[in-house]
């Protein structure tokens, strides 16, 4: 047992969560059938079997169903350059078993704006298991017959679903695994995000319509990080809709949609539908009535219809933690005196304040700022 007191908050190894992303990938090795050759029999000379499978002219192909010793997968690829006699070679591109993607199938990239995701590698261009279909009918007990999506298939629409996210392309590499805690308030809030996502205790799962969590704290502790690695896995495992929004852009899209003559319910209400939002840096602005009124609306509207809500936020519960901004009045000196104190009470409101306790599970986040940290020599 390791004296690091951040080790008490790992999620277990055995969660079905981290099964497929932790362990360690082994080299396994393709077990080919053992065949019995007579030694007086001339290969020259005898006839080729009879075989109703074709005669191989591509450079590559898919063997279905190859078995895999240690690990049973549905295909693998070959290469063939020569006769059927000939031995294939092995190309270490299981399905199941990619030291890229970890068994999922898919990577994430940073693209120009935003995060993108892609197929891995060893992922075939047609799916070997509905010949492209995206699907196939199955027989049931009643003795109907059913339509049965393909993986593959769900695999492509959660893809797309990411897209729709518009998670930051920063943050395209950022998942619950790679967050590194340096401090033990880190360390509770990624354990309570695990256990959101599946607690074993109780055989649970996340689903739409669960509290959210509303992380509080200075700048450059990990709190976009955490939301953001606990949304990627929602969509990616899950096929859960999910939308990331900076309110400071929100603020920004709304009023250059007055200009373009765009009501207020065109921009708010894709939030408001969407079944998971992750709100970040919530109070940031000038703090306006206006501003009030739009955070009164897009959080009041979501309470409402039940839906799950994240937030970040650098504003706290208390006036010696919260974030300090200098003062935008005029005729000031910069001086301690001058700068504001605002708690999230007051950057969001009484009633919007009591909401958010309902809605959400509140973590005060500490440690040390990773931007400084990446900074220094």
């Amino acid at each position: 047992m390791s004296n690091n007191p951040l080790n008490r908050y790992e999620l277990p190894a055995r969660s079905p969560y981290r099964t497929r992303t932790n362990q360690k990938i082994v080299p396994q090795q393709i077990v080919f059938p053992e065949t019995k050759e007579d030694p007086s029999h001339n290969p020259k000379n005898a006839e080729a079997p009879a075989s109703d499978e074709p005669q191989i002219a591509e450079a590559s192909r898919e063997l279905p169903r190859a078995r895999v010793q240690g690990q049973p997968t549905s295909f693998y690829r070959v290469n063939v350059k020569a006769s059927p006699a000939q031995k294939p070679v092995e190309e270490n591109k299981f399905f199941g078993n990619c030291p890229r993607c970890e068994w999922k199938g898919y990577l994430t990239f940073a693209a120009e704006s935003q995060a993108d995701v892609k197929l891995c590698s060893c992922q075939a261009e047609i799916c070997p298991q509905c010949n492209g279909e995206g699907g196939s009918i199955i027989s049931l007990e009643s003795g109907n017959r059913a339509w049965k999506t393909c993986d593959c298939r769900k695999l492509a629409r959660r893809m797309e679903l990411y897209r729709a996210a518009h998670i930051p392309s920063r943050f395209a590499d950022k998942t619950l695994d790679a967050f590194a805690p340096n401090d033990d308030s880190q360390a509770k809030a990624r354990a309570h995000f695990y256990k959101l996502y599946y607690d074993p205790t109780s055989n649970r799962s996340f689903k739409p319509g669960d509290a959210g969590v509303l992380l509080m704290g200075s700048p450059g502790v990990g709190k976009t990080h955490l939301m953001v690695g606990f949304l990627r896995n929602l969509i990616l495992e899950r096929g859960i809709a999910c939308r990331f929004q900076d309110f400071g852009l929100l603020l920004s899209d709304m009023r250059d949609g007055y200009t373009r003559d765009v009501p207020e319910q065109h921009i708010l209400q894709p939030l408001v539908d969407i079944d998971v939002l992750l709100l970040d840096d919530l109070g940031k602005g000038r703090n306006s009535k206006w501003e009030l009124g739009i955070i009164d609306t897009l959080i009041s509207c979501r309470y409402n219809a039940g839906r799950t809500t994240l937030i970040t936020t650098n504003y706290t519960l208390d006036p010696e933690t919260t974030l300090r901004e200098r003062s935008r009045g005029r005729g000031h000196i910069d001086s301690e005196e001058f700068l504001s104190r605002d708690t999230l009470r007051d950057r969001v409101g009484d009633r919007i304040y009591s909401r958010l306790h309902e809605m959400c599970r509140i973590f005060f986040v500490r440690g040390n700022d990773y931007r400084q940290i990446l900074q220094k020599p």
